[in-house]
């Protein structure tokens, strides 16, 4: 009797000695399973960021996949490098609509681009093959260029949608803003304050106060710069430009060369007039530098004609040129410029930062 009591705990002892070693397997698999997923998250976050980091660098898809490549090798996924087949790097257009409860929305290849999505798996091998001998962790990541959804605008300048801004001097030609009445335009300057105050000195109220050795705006012969902070505009706002009836405020416009400001960005296409009506609305927001101004004689030109600040070849009299420019809000030292707004989606604006969306 004891010879069999004996003979069947050895059975159950080794029954469970199988359960717990095939158990404590299980758990193994499981953890290593849980801690190389959460390694291939990061790989894939970093090469989405990477990817995205050296799309806005030149605009190029296949600079974005190399990106995308180089920054997930920095990452290991069970001991191994992690690397990214291009197969699973997609350059594309993400957007999130509508406002305040919006659905996101990523497609691969379309443009323009702003956006880099990364789907990588690794093999992970199993100590207990119950349901498969390797596991395949895939993760997930995108990352977009945002730029501003709401603003406070540094000069009382808007810009036709006529580029897109990849790289610290914009994909567009040098665009020129006239003073006097033109008919077509690619940039114009409005009146913040409208209607409370219209025409030049709607106008120069809000252009900034600037006195160096070599130049002030205090508006002789012309409309003096008033120095006030412009209106919170933000996508959908409404602005009121004017093409025309001006050339008081150039040279106002002069002292500010060489400087970067804030403007909002208009869904008016290239060429055509800006102060149409119904007025136009703001799509976005981008960072301009003034190249140069030409005045003519009676605002701030002297006598015989007129003079030029800065970079005025190609101008005619009471015109100024601007360059848009790429500004990453994520370094601290554009948060004069950025004004630590909300982002949203305006492709091609070059004012923002690079955020994970999903």
């Amino acid at each position: 009797m004891k010879k069999r009591t004996k003979g069947q705990a050895l059975i159950y002892i080794g029954v469970f000695m199988l359960l717990f070693m095939g158990f404590a397997a299980l758990a193994v698999d499981g953890a290593r399973l849980y801690f190389s997923a959460r390694e291939a998250q990061t790989a894939a976050d970093a090469a989405a960021i990477g990817g995205m980091l050296r799309l806005i660098e030149s605009g190029d898809s296949n600079d974005a996949v190399a990106g995308a490549q180089q920054s997930a090798n920095l990452n290991t996924v069970n001991g191994q490098a992690a690397s990214i087949d291009a197969s699973n790097i997609f350059v594309g257009h993400w957007r999130c609509s509508p406002a305040g409860s919006c659905t996101p929305t990523f497609t691969a290849g379309a443009t323009p681009y702003n956006a880099v999505r990364t789907t990588p798996s690794y093999p992970i091998s199993n100590l207990m093959g119950i349901w498969q001998s390797v596991s395949h962790p895939q993760r997930n990541a995108t990352a977009a260029w945002l730029t501003l959804d709401t603003g406070i605008p540094g000069i009382p300048l808007v810009l036709a949608n006529c580029f897109t801004c990849y790289s610290s001097n914009c994909a567009t030609p040098q665009q020129v803003v006239s003073f006097t009445r033109t008919p077509t335009n690619n940039g114009a300057v409005y009146q913040p304050g409208y209607p409370t105050r219209t025409g030049a000195d709607g106008i120069a109220a809000y252009v900034p106060k600037v006195c160096t050795a070599s130049c002030c705006n205090t508006g002789s012969s012309g409309t003096s710069a008033g120095g006030t902070v412009a209106p919170t505009l933000g996508i959908g706002s409404t602005v009121y430009p004017t093409n025309g009836g001006v050339t008081s405020v150039c040279k106002d416009f002069s002292c500010l060369v060489g400087n970067q400001y804030l403007v909002p960005v208009l869904s008016s296409t290239c060429g055509a007039p800006i102060n149409s009506s119904p007025p136009p609305t703001i799509t976005g927001f981008a960072t301009v530098k003034i190249l140069g101004v030409q005045c003519s004689n009676g605002n701030g030109g002297g006598s015989g004609g007129s003079t030029g600040w800065g970079d005025a070849s190609g101008l005619t009299n009471d015109q100024m040129k601007v360059q848009a420019q790429f500004i990453d809000c994520a370094k601290p030292e554009n948060a004069p410029i950025c004004s630590s707004q909300l982002t949203s989606e305006c492709p091609g604006c070059g004012t923002g930062q690079v955020v994970m969306v999903e």
